[in-house]
């Protein structure tokens, strides 16, 4: 399989929805662990730098790995931790959009950092049997993983310890561990996003994340383990009372609105400095900004699916979009006539809605966030005011198609 290049988001927010109701936070937490984040899977190959590379943001393919595989596994404690009071924390979560990804990297950088002093030393030890000293080997690797896993879980303990906290204060004023509860729920010291560079490369299981180019050769000069993380595809998600206008625009922390693209301002679908793409009829042919047609009489979900985008991102003045709201909006049109043949039911709209033209999906949209099903529209549809002859014309069309599906 090909591999594409993007560009991802290394960050530690937890995107909560504006008006997410605390029983739907399970469901809204679960979008968050298609990383795996058993210790099996933990980046030891990046003990010894953990703290630094912590501390420290960049846009390197390293942090990255380490911020995808703690953020998930802040969040999958966060679900199945123990803690007193589960039905008091979603509360909480849901009415402070809490930052639990933050409050998990301070606790585990505290507890490196108190580790690193009380035994004098300047990093953590080595993880990787291929850089111990091969008189010691394998035996030297265990152990070492042991330890760093103690360090790991005496973190978790106090983050666990921060939840319960934070599921039973009712004031944010309310302090725990001479910090106040509003410093716990927004994060802590929760850094900024960083962009990384990326490869990715489709699975059967969902997808492989790995290094540029670039940074595979710098890492390989160095004699650095140069290794990969893989995200999970995500089964179909019962995300029932989160409606669209909860999710079209997300918060971080504190209720402040984050920015889907990363520029600092809501783009909008119209924006002329964009490529145009040229539809014809009811999109049945989108022309390509290069010249080349997209032809769709015969891909009747297809086709909807564009339609769909087109007139969500232009209702909501935005070139970004979660596929999940677009289908909703899709499905309940049929939903209310009946017609449930014609609903899309997946999570894979690139695998199943583009099978075999993977190069039109690409040459249509950005993927953001797979696991989210976040999207960025390349394009502007510049779609033309249809007379009354042309709309007949388009609803015979879809009529011939809806024929195809008919038990007849």
């Amino acid at each position: 399989m090909d591999l594409r290049c993007e560009t991802h988001r290394a960050e530690w927010t937890i995107p909560y929805p504006s008006k997410c109701k605390p029983e739907n936070i399970p469901t809204f937490l679960h979008t968050l662990t298609a990383v795996d984040s058993e210790m099996e899977a933990c980046p030891w190959h990046l003990a010894n730098r953990l703290v630094n590379c912590l501390e420290n943001p960049e846009a390197i393919f390293e942090y990255l790995h380490l911020t995808e595989f703690f953020r998930a596994r802040a969040v999958m404690l966060t679900l199945k931790g123990k803690v007193l009071n589960q039905a008091g924390l979603f509360a909480a979560l849901s009415k402070y959009q809490v930052q639990v990804g933050g409050i998990y990297r301070y606790h585990l950088i505290r507890t490196a950092r108190t580790f690193l002093e009380k035994h004098n030393l300047a990093q953590l030890p080595e993880c990787d049997i291929h850089t111990v000293d091969p008189f010691h080997g394998p035996q030297q690797v265990e152990k070492n993983r042991e330890l760093i896993h103690c360090v790991i879980k005496t973190a978790e303990f106090d983050f666990l310890t921060t939840l319960n906290f934070i599921s039973v204060a009712t004031e944010l004023h309310e302090e725990l561990g001479n910090r106040s509860l509003e410093y716990w729920v927004k994060g802590a010291e929760k850094p900024d996003v960083v962009f990384v560079a990326v490869q990715v490369q489709e699975t059967d299981y969902g997808y492989d994340v790995m290094p540029p180019p670039d940074e595979v050769k710098r890492l390989t000069r160095e004699r650095r383990l140069v290794l990969k993380f893989t995200v999970r595809k995500q089964g179909e998600l019962p995300l029932g009372g989160l409606k669209t206008d909860d999710r079209e625009r997300m918060t971080v922390g504190g209720g402040q609105l984050a920015d889907p693209v990363g520029s600092g301002q809501l783009a909008v679908s119209s924006d002329p400095k964009r490529p145009h793409a040229k539809v014809i009829g009811d999109f049945n042919v989108i022309v390509l900004p290069k010249g080349r047609k997209m032809v769709l009489n015969r891909k009747y979900k297809r086709r909807a699916f564009l339609r769909a985008v087109h007139t969500w991102c232009t209702k909501h003045q935005t070139d970004t979009f979660y596929w999940q709201d677009i289908l909703e909006d899709y499905n309940v049109m049929f939903k209310i006539s009946g017609q449930r043949t014609q609903q899309i039911v997946t999570d894979r709209i690139d695998h199943d809605l583009f099978r075999g033209q993977k190069s039109d999906f690409h040459e249509l949209f950005q993927i953001l966030n797979r696991s989210a099903g976040h999207l960025r529209l390349k394009l502007t549809f510049l779609v033309s005011q249809m007379g009354c002859w042309s709309v007949l014309l388009a609803f015979c069309n879809n009529l011939c198609e809806y024929a195809d599906d008919l038990p007849w």
